[in-house]
């Protein structure tokens, strides 16, 4: 017989979480033997999510907190996702919807430590602790709740259909759930996610002609720079929490956007400036001043599992950041720029199928059979596809694959 775990908080008036867990027998955790060992580890790991955090926000925006916590720890410029589409919201629904997934694709790489993500059956960071060390999600947001099991505590209440119904949650109350969950459930791994960031960037898009920061995130009273610098002031707060529990010296952190923001607003899977976000990390084991260049999303998950002792998720293949860390494990291969590669590779197919398609007479199919354009298209596993990407098995084949399609569509162009 199952029995289940019911965790329902409800402070201050607002509704926050449902965790309803079924109970399994325990089991041990499983220990890479090149991990730190036990006494060294940290005992409580915070994956700190900024919706849409521009890599371009730590040096144009005064963020105190954010930029002390650089300097105690380790400093990534640019940290590449994948590019930043959300099937989710698609009519009719796209496979990516289909198979349960209510975030944007950057989301669900982040949380798995792959791109080459399981269709339906992914597992993610939190699994890597459940069931026998406490698990905590906060967003001021629904659409990721696709992304909650095995979070034994959740709260999200808020999005753009919960603001049309007049109901709006901020990061402030992101931080009230969080600093609860601290002090009351002593988590040993929990994901913060502050998404005002990510809705004052759109406020640039939508604000009147001739405003300063019509279409310009960087201008003059920006919602985006205001969001941004209350988060870290809220973020200091979380901090200031974690040394008064007396946790601060025991934890590790990881500081990172989703995605990063195009300077008009947004993040358009085309758009570069949408591919990037800084990450920051800090805490034992983590060096101290230290900055490097080039990171990706998928290499936080492998990291902070190592760090804590747990077995990453199914099929991650991000690597360990060994160059960021105190005592790096033996034999970590240097950091190849995959995700990057596959980014700009695909922007390149889409140009160059956009510049086909746009040619007079350039219909496709007909009569039975298919014209190249056609074949091309169906040989593309752009973003909206990353469901079928595990088919190719590795990152070099599917890039091969993708560098002999861009070379067939730069001869058609030729023509």
């Amino acid at each position: 017989m199952k029995r289940f775990i019911v965790a329902c908080v409800a402070l201050a008036g607002v509704f926050a979480l449902v965790s309803l867990v079924p109970l399994i027998p325990l089991v041990p955790l499983s220990i890479d033997a090149q991990q730190p060992p036990a006494a060294q580890r940290p005992e409580l790991a915070i994956l700190y999510t900024i919706d849409g955090f521009s890599d371009k926000a730590p040096a144009r925006v005064a963020l105190p907190n954010f930029q002390a916590l650089m300097a105690q720890g380790v400093y990534f410029r640019q940290n590449y996702t994948v590019q930043t589409a959300d099937p989710s919201n698609r009519f009719p629904p796209s496979p990516w919807a289909e198979n349960g997934y209510t975030s944007s694709v950057p989301n669900v790489v982040q949380m798995s430590g792959t791109a080459m993500i399981l269709p339906g059956k992914q597992k993610y960071v939190q699994d890597s602790f459940f069931p026998l060390k406490i698990t905590a999600h906060v967003v001021n947001e629904i659409s990721y709740r696709s992304l909650d099991g095995s979070f034994h505590y959740t709260a999200q209440a808020g999005g753009s259909r919960m603001r049309a119904a007049g109901f709006k949650v901020g990061n402030d109350r992101t931080l009230f759930w969080a600093t609860t969950f601290l002090r009351e459930v002593d988590p040993s791994f929990m994901w913060i996610h502050m998404q005002d960031t990510g809705v004052a960037a759109g406020e640039s898009r939508s604000a009147p002609a001739g405003s300063p920061y019509k279409d310009n995130i960087w201008g003059d009273g920006s919602p985006y720079i205001k969001a941004l610098q209350q988060q870290d002031v809220y973020m200091g707060q979380f901090v200031d929490a974690l040394k008064k529990s007396g946790k601060w010296e025991k934890t590790v952190m990881f500081i990172t956007g989703d995605h990063g923001e195009q300077t008009a607003g947004g993040h358009p899977s085309n758009v570069p400036e949408a591919w990037t976000t800084p990450l920051v990390m800090v805490g034992p084991g983590i060096k101290k001043g230290v900055t490097f260049d080039y990171t990706e999303s998928i290499d936080t998950v492998p990291t902070l599992c190592h760090l804590m002792g747990v077995t990453p998720p199914l099929n991650a293949d991000g690597r360990i950041l060994a160059e960021a860390l105190v005592n790096p494990p033996p034999g970590v291969a240097p950091r190849q720029q995959k995700i990057k590669e596959i980014d700009f590779l695909l922007l390149d197919i889409e140009n160059a199928l956009a510049k086909l398609k746009a040619r007079p007479g350039a219909a496709t199919g007909g009569q039975g059979r298919f014209s190249p354009l056609d074949q091309a298209q169906r040989d593309y596993f752009d973003i909206e596809r990353i469901l079928e990407w595990h088919q190719f098995g590795t990152y070099d084949r599917f890039i091969a694959h993708h560098k002999e399609l861009l070379a067939r569509l730069n001869a058609m162009l030729a023509k």
